[in-house]
């Protein structure tokens, strides 16, 4: 990507592209009473989340339960659903947009199926590391594509940490992005729900393309016969799910810690419910809400350093690369995407590139 600059602002760009762009997602109109309009009856509300209950994400949403009810003298109760005890990640999506459920976390894989601007922190190598990132996240861009939301009566309050992508081989560590060329990876497909969009999935089958690398999409529960396969030579997986396999019958002993992609998840509140709130409410709630988000990325961020500890211990070489060089390598995928999406896209991602 040329890293000269054509001065655009960001906010605009993604507005362009709304306009441009059909929603897929359902609106409708939900009539319900008003929470607090006067009275002094506490607010109950809901979080929902497809994730275990074990899951650092759950922590910190039992960190925001807390804050809320100190924070707000007990008038906010909330409670906490986790393990698609809701329903589905479209269902929660369909329950945030009519009101049903008040608060949520949703992959922002998902939301870029209906909001393509998303797909600029999907691609790979996009964040040179987690500072990058989280500047980028928090920042005016990271502002601009949560408010794009609201057109689809959601309000974005901010973004929480995921695990990064990775590669677990077989053996010869890769250091440099000529040293994919030739290999076979396996990719395995997360969720094989219907309703799940395959976004970064085509994203990883064209960035190993580009490295010179041979694609193969494989099943969640395929892994270990896959790797067995004399003709494959890794695997494509977050970090976390990587202790979980058997790594010594695997015979493997090499880790590529390049995180290609760390997708992130992001905090939805209902704006039909929200705007219900009071002003005070509504400034309290956001506050928690961040005070939550800064506390679920240092608890991921210890357990990824407690996982890496485990790996070195456990005799596992860990092989930390320069993404530069590795992002030159890919950027027939940006070009790709900026055709796919125009000059706009293209603009971001410059608009990224260029947060210091």
């Amino acid at each position: 990507m040329s890293k000269s600059v054509r001065r655009v602002s960001v906010p605009d760009v993604i507005a362009n592209m709304i306009m441009k762009t059909p929603l897929i997602l359902l609106f409708g109109v939900l009539f319900w009473a008003c929470p607090g309009s006067g009275s002094a009856e506490p607010i109950f509300a809901k979080i929902a989340t497809t994730l275990p209950a074990d899951h650092p994400t759950v922590e910190a949403l039992r960190f925001f339960k807390k804050d809320i009810a100190e924070a707000s003298n007990g008038q906010m109760a909330i409670r906490i659903f986790s393990d698609t005890e809701l329903g589905s990640p479209s269902q929660l999506l369909n329950g945030l947009q009519f009101g049903n459920i008040e608060m949520g976390v949703l992959s922002s894989e998902m939301l870029a199926a209906s909001f393509p601007t998303l797909q600029t922190i999907l691609m790979p190598y996009v964040f040179r590391d987690p500072v990058h990132k989280y500047r980028v996240l928090d920042g005016p861009i990271g502002k601009a594509l949560l408010q794009q939301l609201e057109q689809a009566n959601l309000i974005g309050i901010g973004f929480l940490a995921t695990d990064s992508r990775n590669f677990l081989l077989k053996s010869k560590a890769v250091t440099q992005p000529e040293d994919f060329a030739g290999r076979e990876i396996g990719v395995p497909r997360a969720c094989p729900l219907a309703e799940c969009h395959d976004v970064t999935l085509n994203l990883m089958r064209d960035t190993l393309s580009a490295l010179g690398a041979t694609p193969r999409i494989i099943e969640m529960d395929a892994i270990l016969p896959f790797f067995q396969q004399k003709t494959s030579d890794g695997i494509e997986l977050s970090l976390t799910r990587m202790p979980q396999l058997p790594l010594k019958e695997m015979g493997t002993t090499q880790v590529l810690v390049d995180a290609h992609t760390a997708i992130p998840d992001i905090f939805i509140v209902s704006q039909r419910w929200f705007e219900k709130l009071q002003p005070e409410q509504q400034q309290q709630l956001r506050r928690s809400a961040n005070k939550m988000i800064q506390f679920q990325r240092d608890i991921v961020d210890e357990r990824n350093q407690q996982i890496a500890l485990g790996f070195e211990n456990g005799g596992t070489t860990l092989h930390f690369v320069e993404q530069e060089m590795f992002f030159q390598a890919v950027q027939p995928v940006y070009k790709k995407k900026a055709q796919e999406f125009g000059l706009p896209f293209e603009d971001i991602l410059r608009s990224i590139y260029e947060v210091h």
